[in-house]
């Protein structure tokens, strides 16, 4: 039936439908109803409003007039909530078997949890806190977000970016983090962000499968400690801002590109790998990487375990490789600063191609039957450890050559066209 609420402490149960009328007010409501709750006016509740339909009912208050200062939903099919300048989630959480909308302007928080088949934020600067680690989010199907802010954790469920209540992916203009406490998280849309606050974190309790694209504004952080699968072809792209993974990656798409220099932001910023990054058909899995004329690119761990395709880097200032490098082909393009090789750099059945300002080999270079170039374009080449073994070896550039490990192993042809000092043994 049609309801109006006149204030105070309002308690009512319906067998039918409900349908709130008019600008209803209460300090605080209790609504069990038999059937669908719905509103043809505005509401204003200033202490707990508690919603209870059927699990084959929805509940619809969707006027963004609405200002609740606490919602619950105790149970109901598709629950929509929706506000004027922000509201905590309280009583016994928000509990749906569907979907939950919830959309505002303003601050959300949570003392309870949100029990739902999918989750959509929405709502032009809506700033959604729901990562309080006292309550356990359990969203089992599909989270999005179009709006300002998001920190959203879930515990029970693998947290799954996809599309819900036609929102798809996660837009946000703020920062955007996502946790999985102890489960799997699963990117199957776009996460994107529109501002210079825009920072993107990923907290992966357990594998984090990234299949769509990023697209930030700021920093993008994997922190998590379950491991990181990239299927493709997949792109990571920030306007001049860095882009890390705190654990183990193995590509799995045919192309995966990390670029920081999106937005003209030609300076780029740093590509860290904390842990190792490999492939997951040996040759099939080409990696591309930009980080300007500023960021460093840093591998910490083994590169190419089951060995990547081609690894190309457009530009970098420095750039590391601390432990052992398996791939087709190496090439990196340009840089400002020194690319270190401290782990042996092996490629099979392509050239290894490298050029910065100084190139410095701690360890070997294999690419058996094929070309090793190594382009200096200032300070030279150190080698003092490992050899060289390759069909053909070219050294260009200016600065101080020094290749004289007793290892080195040039089957063809040696050439050098460079300003400095050369000192080379085979």
């Amino acid at each position: 039936g049609n309801l109006t609420l006149a204030g105070g402490a309002v308690s009512v149960t319906e067998g039918s439908g409900t349908n709130l009328l008019g600008t209803g007010s209460a300090s605080s409501l209790t609504l069990v109803s038999g059937g669908d709750i719905t509103q043809s006016g505005t509401l204003s509740v200033t202490g707990l409003a508690t919603f209870n339909a059927p699990t084959t009912n929805d509940i619809v208050l969707g006027n963004t007039s609405n200002a609740f200062a606490s919602l619950s939903v105790a149970q109901g099919r598709h629950a929509t909530l929706a506000d004027a300048d922000g509201f905590a989630i309280g009583g016994g959480g928000i509990n749906a078997v569907g979907t939950v909308t919830l959309n505002t302007t303003g601050p959300v928080n949570q003392t309870a949890a949100i029990v739902a088949g999918n989750l959509a934020l929405i709502g032009v600067g809506g700033n959604y806190s729901l990562a309080n680690t006292s309550v356990s989010n359990n969203v089992s199907g599909n989270v999005a977000a179009n709006t300002g802010q998001v920190d959203f954790r879930n515990t029970t469920s693998t947290l799954t970016v996809g599309t819900a209540n036609g929102v798809t992916g996660i837009t946000t203009s703020g920062p955007l983090r996502l946790e999985s406490s102890g489960t799997a998280m699963t990117i199957d849309a776009i996460l994107a962000t529109t501002s210079g606050t825009g920072a993107v974190t990923l907290v992966n309790g357990g594998l984090l499968s990234l299949n769509a694209n990023i697209a930030a504004n700021a920093a993008v952080a994997q922190t998590g400690t379950g491991t990181v699968t990239i299927t493709g072809p997949r792109s990571i792209v920030t306007s001049g801002d860095q882009v890390s993974f705190a654990s183990a990656v193995t590509l799995a798409g045919t192309t995966t590109s990390i670029d920081t220099t999106g937005s003209s932001a030609t300076a780029g910023n740093n590509i860290v790998f904390a842990g190792t990054v490999t492939g997951s058909s040996a040759g099939a899995q080409n990696f591309s990487l930009n980080a300007g004329t500023g960021g460093d690119i840093s591998f910490a761990g083994a590169v190419g375990s089951t060995r990547l395709g081609n690894l190309s880097i457009a530009n970098a200032n420095d750039v590391l490789f601390n432990s052992t490098v398996g791939v087709t082909t190496v090439v990196q393009s340009a840089g400002t600063g020194n690319t270190t090789i401290n782990g042996a750099l092996t490629a099979t059945g392509g050239n290894v191609n490298l050029t910065n300002t100084r190139i410095q080999l701690n360890s070997s270079v294999t690419a058996t039957g094929q070309l090793v170039r190594l382009s200096a374009t200032a300070s030279g080449v150190s080698q003092t450890s490992g050899g060289i073994q390759a069909d053909n070896l070219e050294l260009l550039g200016s600065g101080s050559f020094n290749i004289s490990s007793a290892t080195n192993n040039i089957a063809n042809s040696f050439a050098a066209n460079i300003s400095g000092d050369l000192q080379f043994r085979d």
